[in-house]
């Protein structure tokens, strides 16, 4: 890339790189501390002696003489963390018409997993401020609360969580007429829309057999509009190939999160052809490709050369080489340029060529 900023544009620049840093660094805590439901002491937050931003500072030691941090905690920790009620997982449709005895083979079991009093988990996906800040949702119940999931060798590979639900809203809302879905999972989706009166039939790809059968046994029977659902057993992409139909709404939720949805994201961007899909976690995934950008500025003030984007480790670097080649004679004039390629639209856009 070509860049041809004045030195206020370039400290401009170099501010979003911080921006960048940090944004890492607070996805990290948050992962580490929704990893464990016992960091917090709740005899003593429940006696108002302490409070839960409070215990998320005690264990990451936060140095609050550190001016930065004081910043680092306003912008980004504190919006982030809250209580959340119960109600938008408890009164959920799905989660109060479809119920079913823990069942486990050798493979696979679907059972109840359990959120317990005050374990933090991610509430919704990141929200990206115009500063291009990522503010995490992150929340915890004051009661136990069970939902479920799917384990696939006692580890837990598909689930209704309060993520699930408001990640799915607009998909779900914007569905009508003839769906086509990637992903079966314990069929949320599918089971949502198919209430809807504005759709005809859902037609479900799913590529794993066992999901499918423990699906039709024990969840489908309880649909209200099970004639609705249409199940093919195939990979994505080998269907997008053959498929030669063309429905009203798209949408894909093949991955676990936004890390492994990076690369299958940039896969199904191809097939784009006739109309636009709609992807789950697309702002989390969007953001991990925005710092990937961001990434090949940096490195561009560390001096390297196309030499040091011809090979690759693992995915990540594959990504990055092809985002040097594809804006590697690209100039930009200003920091607005920059900030737009930054956009959501902005990396749209660069997909359809990564």
């Amino acid at each position: 890339m070509i860049l041809s900023l004045n030195d206020k544009d370039i400290k401009k620049l170099q501010e979003l790189l911080d921006i960048k840093e940090i944004n890492i660094a607070v996805s990290n805590m948050f992962i580490e501390f929704c990893r464990y439901y016992d960091l917090v002491n709740i005899k003593k937050i429940e006696a108002n002696k302490t409070t839960y931003v409070n215990e998320f500072l005690n264990y990451f030691d936060i140095d609050f003489s550190d001016e930065e941090n004081k910043k680092i905690f306003e912008n980004y920790i504190k919006p982030a963390l809250k209580e959340r009620k119960r109600d938008v997982l408890i009164n959920n449709p799905y989660f109060k018409n479809i119920k079913f005895n823990p069942i486990k083979d050798e493979e696979y079991s679907l059972e109840y997993e359990t959120y317990h009093p005050y374990q933090a988990f991610a509430y919704d996906d990141v929200k990206i401020m115009e500063d291009f800040r990522e503010i995490y949702q992150i929340g915890y119940f004051k009661e136990k609360t069970k939902y479920p999931a799917i384990a696939k060798n006692d580890i837990i590979w598909m689930s209704i969580t309060p993520n699930e639900i408001l990640t799915m809203e607009k998909p779900i809302n914007e569905s009508k007429g003839h769906v086509l879905t990637f992903g079966l999972g314990l069929g949320y989706y599918a089971y949502m829309v198919s209430n809807k009166k504005e759709v005809e039939s859902v037609t479900i790809i799913e590529k794993d057999a066992k999901i499918i059968d423990l699906f039709k046994k024990y969840i489908l029977p309880q649909f209200e509009h099970k004639e609705k659902i249409n199940i093919i057993c195939a990979d994505a992409f080998v269907f997008l190939r053959e498929n030669t139909k063309v429905y009203d709404y798209v949408f894909v939720d093949i991955w676990h999160g936004a890390n492994d949805g990076l690369p299958l994201y940039l896969k199904f961007k191809k097939y784009e052809t006739n109309q636009e899909f709609t992807y789950w976690l697309e702002e989390s995934i969007l953001g991990l490709l925005r710092r990937l950008v961001l990434t090949l500025f940096e490195e561009y003030f560390e001096n390297y050369t196309e030499n040091d984007y011809k090979n690759a480790k693992n995915t990540e670097d594959k990504i990055i080489n092809k985002l040097y080649f594809l804006l590697k004679d690209q100039e930009f004039k200003n920091i607005e340029e920059i900030k737009t390629l930054l956009t959501n639209d902005g990396l749209k856009e660069l997909t359809k060529n990564i």
